[in-house]
């Protein structure tokens, strides 16, 4: 998973990955921030499946305004 966000330019930033390799139920968590020197305006997180670096699936959750 990861975060992608926009700025108040309007410039989209898509964030490194997180991984987790078990599986379903499998709980990651990280201790992380996100910080734009031109503010953070909208967020959301990305999902995937991936072999490799290849993207097998994903999807997207709902622009989240801030």
């Amino acid at each position: 998973m990861r975060l992608q966000t926009i700025n108040g330019n309007g410039t989209l930033k898509s964030w490194s990955w997180h991984e987790i390799y078990g599986g379903k139920g499998d709980g990651g968590a990280w201790n992380t921030y996100a910080d734009d020197a031109n503010l953070i305006t909208q967020a959301r997180v990305q999902v995937a499946v991936m072999e490799g670096d290849a993207i097998v699936r994903s999807c997207v959750g709902p622009w989240r305004n801030y």
